[in-house]
């Protein structure tokens, strides 16, 4: 089955997978190991928030009470790791949507948009070597935005490059299909980050939006690849392969 694909359309294979990596978030915790320096607590502003913003970044955590479950004491970090690490999804994008840019200049612009999402992981987890207390606390809660908001703009600039290839009006329903699919994927994505960020929620209201996003993002990954023989204009270009 793999033999019959083209060396263009596993450019497209890779790129959804780097986009399957970067939804598909998977912290496994290790334990209470301090893998930063100890998180120096604020006694002066919410505990919940400091918590649910470090939780959200770091897998920190914090003492509850056993009378009404409510924080106390200091936040500490745990030492998690990630199944598929976002880094890897945004590395293989800036690759492989550069490859991609022969089709449509709009896959340039997205892989940039990778390489940016690269640099802002690499300095949101080095950030606890240099940040401390409600510093550290206030920047991973505004940093947590913005690398939703690259994965989005990362997401928009592919999709306009895909609608810029299926070009015509015999395309327009497949531009609307993928469209709609992909949006219903930035919300169910909006919706899981808040989830992910209020760490006492109901693990299984948390399973339930994770099917639902992986349930939408497969049916708008179907649509992508079924027409895929005209993103990599292969009836066009197919025969310089050989070349």
């Amino acid at each position: 089955m793999f033999k019959n694909i083209s060396r263009d359309k596993w450019l497209l294979v890779w790129v959804i997978i780097g986009f399957f990596i970067i939804m598909f978030d998977q912290n496994i915790s290790l334990g209470r190991i301090n893998p930063y320096p100890s998180y120096k607590t604020d006694d002066g502003y919410s505990l919940e928030f400091q918590v649910y913003s470090l939780n959200y970044m770091y897998g920190a955590g914090c003492e509850t009470s056993d009378v009404d479950g409510m924080f106390m004491g200091d936040v500490y970090y745990q030492l998690t790791f990630d199944v598929v690490p976002d880094l890897l999804g945004f590395v293989i994008l800036a690759v492989f949507l550069k490859k991609m840019a022969k089709f449509s200049r709009l896959f340039s612009i997205a892989s940039v948009m990778s390489w940016f999402g690269v640099g802002l992981y690499l300095f949101i987890h080095l950030m606890p070597f240099f940040l401390n207390g409600m510093a550290l606390t206030y920047m991973s809660f505004w940093l947590a935005i913005a690398m939703y908001g690259t994965e989005v703009i990362t997401g928009y600039v592919f999709i306009c490059g895909i609608c810029d290839t299926l070009s015509g009006f015999e395309h327009r329903t497949a531009r609307r299909s993928i469209s709609i699919a992909w949006f219903g994927t930035a919300v169910l994505s909006a919706v899981l980050c808040v989830l992910r960020w209020i760490s006492i929620i109901s693990p299984a209201l948390l399973v339930t939006y994770e099917i639902l996003l992986i349930g939408v993002s497969a049916l708008y990954y179907y649509f992508i690849m079924r027409e895929s023989d005209f993103i990599v204009r292969e009836k066009v270009i197919g025969e310089q392969e050989d070349l």
